[in-house]
């Protein structure tokens, strides 16, 4: 599951064109930012979904919030919190 955090810089992303924006905009450095989307796209690989495909849309989008709460229901049903 994703913490606040990262769901957040996922927010910020689809919203600015680069990583170093969305880590100005949170307020960490942009190799925290780096580092967050590398445990995202871990996170994500093992699910068998892509952060790249939901990044490449640079906009909040209801396909995000889909699969975002696709992902926590998954978790949930599964027992993991």
């Amino acid at each position: 599951m994703l913490s606040e955090r990262e769901v957040r810089l996922l927010m910020i992303c689809v919203e600015v064109i680069s990583v170093k924006d969305a880590a100005r905009k949170m307020g960490v450095t942009d190799s925290t930012a780096y580092n967050m989307l590398h445990r995202i796209r871990r996170k994500y690989k093992d699910g068998r979904k892509t952060v790249n495909t939901i990044l490449n849309y640079k906009r909040r989008s209801p396909l995000l919030e889909k699969i975002l709460e696709a992902r926590k229901t998954e978790e949930e049903e599964s027992g993991e919190t």
